[in-house]
């Protein structure tokens, strides 16, 4: 059985010596972990580079090995990065996924940590997938614990496959974290569309009919109006461009 522990070892690292992010969380807009990888790989080490400081002992190794979850489920590797403490985050530093300062309204500075892109299984990068186990919830792992088998390993990474435009289902925040393909496929659409809304904390959709316009994709491209009057069963929005 081939693991990453084993491909550590083959590129001279230690595998005791690392540690194993898994980064899986969805934030708002739909935007991931990996999205960010995908689209802005330094953003994404920006937002890596934070961690909070009551976990500073899950941190304390040389060497970080980073892993992000696309659509499909898989465990994609992406990277392996020399780390150590530099100190608390900056105040006037960003997290690119949140908007907003690193551990916001968590009452505690987070720790910033010196992460430097390493060139070891660079060509793995993208391409090696592992299964993580059943400990989904634990994100950080050591390198020499948990057996972790490389499952996939391919050329390069495959952008997930744009399902099609009578397929096509995804909230209207979301459209900026989808693949490039697939947003280069809708602003390519003319057609009719449907839109589904919900008033904030039902639990009913309603399906709106709107004409779509040369791109579904950019903020300037529909205004959702503001102006929305729920009935027992039924509901109106203004679109208009």
């Amino acid at each position: 059985m081939l693991t990453f522990a084993t491909a550590l070892t083959a590129a001279g690292i230690d595998p005791s010596a690392v540690r194993l992010l898994r980064h899986h969380k969805v934030y708002p807009g739909g935007r991931t972990p990996y999205s960010l990888w995908r689209d802005h790989r330094e953003m994404f080490e920006q937002y890596q580079s934070t961690q909070a400081p009551e976990r500073r002992a899950y941190f304390a190794a040389p060497y970080w090995a980073s892993f992000v979850v696309p659509p499909v489920g898989d465990t994609l590797f992406v990277g392996l990065y020399s780390a150590a403490l530099a100190g608390g985050v900056p105040p006037d530093m960003i997290d690119p996924l949140t908007g907003m300062a690193p551990g916001a309204g968590k009452g505690r500075q987070y720790d910033l940590y010196n992460c430097r892109r390493m060139d070891a299984m660079a060509e793995y990068v993208g391409s090696l997938s592992v299964d993580w186990g059943p400990g989904t919830r634990s994100w950080v792992q050591r390198g020499n614990g948990g057996e972790k088998q490389i499952v996939a390993l391919s050329r390069k990474l495959k952008e997930e496959r744009f399902p099609g435009f009578t397929r096509f289902v995804t909230n209207l925040s979301a459209l900026k974290a989808r693949p490039q393909g697939w947003q280069e496929a809708l602003r390519s659409a003319r057609g009719i569309t449907c839109w589904h809304a919900r008033a904030r904390g039902s639990t009913t959709w309603v399906r709106l009919r709107a004409r779509m316009a040369s791109s579904a994709v950019g903020a300037s491209t529909w205004q959702v109006g503001t102006a929305v009057t729920w009935g027992c069963d039924c509901a109106t929005q203004a679109i208009t461009r």
